[in-house]
């Protein structure tokens, strides 16, 4: 299932290939970072740098359009708020994994190879 609604990717772009290969390229190199601080966040019960990590993770999934990835950020964020990190690792991992899932559809989308540290 596509994590990308290509018609609104294509309405908030249009046609303009270079800002969406732009935004494509800073994404992925900010990835590892992203994930690795929101490991750490949970592994350590930063509420702080959770909610600050999956905000700005929320906002750059909307720029691809991944309305489904978006939720699971604001759910996680939420949780992150009301200080309920117990069970946020599951939520975490499918959110993860569909970012992944995502990465290889703008990989296609752009023809880019957009290497991040968890490729290397």
């Amino acid at each position: 299932m596509p994590h990308i609604n290509q018609t609104a990717l294509e309405n908030f772009f249009q046609d303009d290939t270079e800002l969406l290969i732009d935004l494509a390229i800073f994404f992925a190199q900010a990835l590892g970072d992203c994930k690795a601080r929101l490991n750490y966040s949970v592994d350590n019960q930063d509420t702080f740098t959770l909610c600050e990590t999956i905000h700005l993770l929320k906002g750059r999934l909307g720029y691809f359009s991944a309305t489904g990835l978006k939720d699971l950020a604001s759910t996680i964020e939420l949780q992150g708020k009301e200080s309920q990190l117990n069970d946020i690792r599951p939520i975490l991992a499918e959110l993860l994994a569909g970012i992944e899932e995502m990465m290889c559809e703008l990989r296609e989308i752009t023809g880019m190879p957009l290497m991040y540290e968890a490729d290397e």
